[in-house]
């Protein structure tokens, strides 16, 4: 099992099963406070035998950490969701569908994408439900009449809908693929879906076609859209059993394109935990570590409260960075929040950040006076583990420690050689 590094002589390895349930880890820390300087990178320097997927917003640590993974004999993938040229190309979510449950998450992840900007707006939730039903019918169309399948052709076929009032009902320019298939295939769930939508009325199919349109702006921009391929297909069978690293980098500033790294996430997570299912023991033949670098970023991972209690059986961890406690509320939800915390065997706490919530929440933890941890220096950190106090320790040494400064002159090793 790789190592994990949460503070000064606080660095876990192995002993999973002996003196902790599993091997999840929440950081809280406000911007600035070092999760990513003293936790995130040093443990990513120190990887060697587990497989990965990751978000990262940082280029510079990025193109190191492919250069040193490659360099260990890692197959390394780069998906950069701010400048898709500038990386691999990305796989085509449509290329993972392979059954009806598939095409309802999928449909559901798309739409439910930003349940932040749903909440804030007040969206009606038979918008929602009906928006779902309107992607699900497309999807079905395109995998039933499309020689080659892709998301492109179902995000083209929403914009071919055009919409105009007729008497009590709606003229759509999809009513004659809908005359078509009700000829073609009556009782296909394609059929079902387009045509329950022609019979909305105007104001309420309008307001279901500019709810699934935000959705898919959302998730897909343009520059996604582009760097979209079916030849990007990656196999998570192989990835979880070949040592494999996938970089996503994202933009800080930017934090839609988290919206489609989580239906990336959503997606690896679904078929690695169904490839855990077929194998004797249930566990994958490699360990695969989840990374990210802005976890509570607005834009939720589906069922993800539901899958980290079963991660542990096949194989799988976390190491999530989270701003604050509320952030991760507001995300998830309080009780999903909660469930998540639950099935972490470590939580750490960055001082430095002024949200009252997570401060009280530490301070109730620690049973200390609230000041205590919300005016605490930077440059402590505060560790939990189950089955141990918790620990007041100092950050990680990260610029001193050989493994990080392997990673990060990666790069330019490789270039020296290629001029040698």
């Amino acid at each position: 099992m790789d190592t994990v590094i949460l503070a000064k002589d606080i660095i876990l390895n192995g002993k999973l099963g002996k003196e902790r349930p599993n091997d999840n880890q929440m950081i809280f820390g406000g911007t600035g406070s070092g999760k990513s300087m003293s936790i995130l990178y040093p443990t990513l320097s120190h990887m060697k035998e587990s497989s990965l997927i990751g978000t990262f917003a940082k280029e510079e640590v990025v193109l190191n950490a492919i250069a040193h993974f490659q360099n260990l004999g890692y197959k390394t993938h780069l998906w950069n969701l701010g400048k898709p040229k500038k990386g691999d190309k990305i796989p085509d979510p449509l290329s993972y569908v392979n059954s009806d449950a598939d095409v309802q998450e999928l449909a559901k992840q798309i739409v439910n994408g930003n349940e932040q900007y749903a909440k804030s707006t007040k969206t009606d939730p038979y918008w929602v439900e009906a928006a779902e039903s309107l992607m699900t019918g497309l999807i079905y169309y395109v995998l039933m009449k499309e020689k080659n399948p892709s998301m492109k052709n179902v995000i083209d076929l929403f914009y071919q809908i055009q919409l105009t009032e007729n008497g009590r009902a709606i003229t759509s320019s999809i009513d004659s693929i809908v005359t078509r298939l009700k000829l073609e295939a009556p009782d296909a769930v394609a059929t079902r879906k387009l045509k329950s939508f022609t019979m909305l009325p105007y104001v309420t199919a309008t307001c279901v076609r500019d709810q699934l349109e935000k959705s898919i702006q959302n998730t897909f921009p343009i520059s996604i859209q582009n760097a979209m391929s079916k030849e990007a297909y990656l196999d998570f069978e192989k990835f979880a059993t070949e040592r494999t690293a996938i970089f996503i980098l994202t933009s800080p500033v930017r934090t839609a394109e988290y919206s489609f790294a989580n239906l990336l996430f959503s997606l690896a997570i679904r078929h690695l935990m169904e490839f855990a299912e077929t194998i004797e023991g249930n566990h994958l033949p490699r360990n695969v570590k989840l990374m990210f670098d802005d976890f509570s970023c607005g834009f939720p991972i589906k069922n993800f409260e539901k899958s980290i209690s079963t991660f542990r059986a096949a194989g799988i961890s976390c190491l999530m960075l989270c701003q604050s406690l509320s952030q991760l509320d507001a995300t998830y939800g309080e009780a999903n929040a909660t469930v998540i915390l639950d099935n972490c065997s470590s939580l750490v706490y960055l001082p430095g950040g002024m949200n009252q919530y997570t401060a009280s929440y530490i301070s109730r933890m620690m049973d200390l006076p609230m000041n205590d941890i919300m005016f605490m220096p930077m440059g402590n950190v505060i560790v939990f583990q189950t089955g141990h106090q918790p620990i007041i320790a100092q950050r990680y040494e990260t610029l001193k420690d050989p493994n990080y400064q392997e990673m990060m002159s990666a790069t330019m090793k490789k270039e020296n050689k290629a001029i040698e």
